[in-house]
């Protein structure tokens, strides 16, 4: 006898879509459906109370989340019965939809009220941080994590801060080598895999790319014309700002671990007891085992591999944190990154 078990998620959506197909069953073709207003009542109910409550008991509740993740369901809940419900009854819907409607509203009113809080408190942070933390990208990143935490919001609100401050506020700036013996185990990452010579060729072909699409799609949409051109740009910025931070920020060796710094793709604090090994990889050598517990540069061939002794949590693309246990980077002089890990790490096992 094989026992089917479903895991919370997928038996929040089992639900949600069967309650579903019963609300729209019952709306649509029950005998006196279109003129019974108590049917109405029960499918905004379920829609906009039962289903959100059961993502809150299912998914959100033992994911340790607020219990204010449940009003995007409401909202959402609000919409599909409007669609589920047939035209003569929609006018009863709609009774219950605005006052609903007022109080999400309200809601939301204190979510925003709530994170402007926190954002004022990052600023303020990241002020008293001037004097402790000189380099303004390192300064950001702490006042964000220390009053925002590691969540996926805090981690793209930080992702966009630095891709702003990078592609406007550090083209005067030169690579950071303070203190003295820092530039000695500081490696960079731009010059070999040519990473501002693509992101020129992929200005053109973007910018060639928007200009063309605007006009076509402008024939059907100018708002949807201006959302694609606006995610283009958006998409220019990041290059640009990825290139900037490639620059500015090398990895680094120190006393207290790698500090790595690369572009706005892969970025980690890791100690020294947390690496197991640093060693030189030829690409061909990878296996699709390790390629899924791994990060990876999007530019360049990987000619270094860190491995870690337990999983660690590393910010991927858009600063979004993930679990890995290797890390590949391509680095411009891998074989002096690999030669003074294995010096220094040395060192600190024998201060160990």
């Amino acid at each position: 006898m094989v026992k089917l078990k479903l895991s919370r998620p997928a038996l929040f959506l089992f639900l949600a879509a069967l309650i579903l197909l019963l609300d729209s069953a019952a709306a649509r073709w029950s005998p006196g459906a279109s003129e019974d207003r108590l049917i109405a009542y029960a499918v905004l109910f379920d829609l906009m109370l039962v289903v959100p409550l059961l993502y809150w008991f299912l998914v959100a509740r033992p994911a340790g989340k607020p219990f204010l993740r449940i009003l995007p369901f409401a909202a959402l809940g609000t919409f599909v019965s409007w669609l589920v419900l047939p035209a003569a009854l929609k006018e009863t819907a709609w009774t219950v939809y605005w006052p609903l409607e007022l109080l999400l509203i309200a809601a939301e009113a204190v979510i925003l009220f709530y994170e402007g809080r926190l954002l004022y408190r990052a600023a303020g942070r990241f002020r008293e941080l001037v004097g402790e933390e000189p380099d303004m990208a390192e300064r950001l990143r702490r006042a964000v994590r220390e009053v925002l935490g590691e969540g996926v919001v805090s981690s793209v609100l930080l992702h966009d801060a630095l891709m702003l401050y990078y592609v406007f506020c550090t083209w005067t700036k030169k690579a950071d080598v303070t203190p003295s013996d820092s530039k000695k185990y500081s490696y960079t990452y731009h010059r070999n895999n040519n990473q501002i010579l693509y992101a020129a060729m992929l200005t053109k072909i973007l910018l060639l790319e928007t200009a063309a699409l605007h006009l076509i799609v402008q024939t059907w949409s100018t708002a949807a014309a201006w959302l694609l051109t606006a995610a283009d740009l958006w998409l220019l910025t990041l290059i640009w700002a990825d290139c900037r931070a490639s620059v500015l920020q090398p990895v680094r060796l120190s006393a207290g671990g790698l500090r790595l710094r690369y572009g706005l793709r892969i970025q980690a604090d890791l100690p020294w007891n947390r690496i197991a090994s640093v060693e030189g990889v030829e690409w061909d050598v990878r296996r699709p085992e390790e390629r899924r517990a791994a990060v990876l540069p999007l530019f360049g061939t990987p000619n270094v591999r860190i491995r870690l002794r337990s999983p660690a949590r590393v910010q991927g693309l858009l600063l979004l944190p993930r679990e890995v246990t290797a890390i590949y980077l391509s680095l411009d002089e891998p074989e002096r990154f690999i030669r003074d890990w294995g010096l220094m790490a040395q060192d600190q096992g024998d201060r160990l």
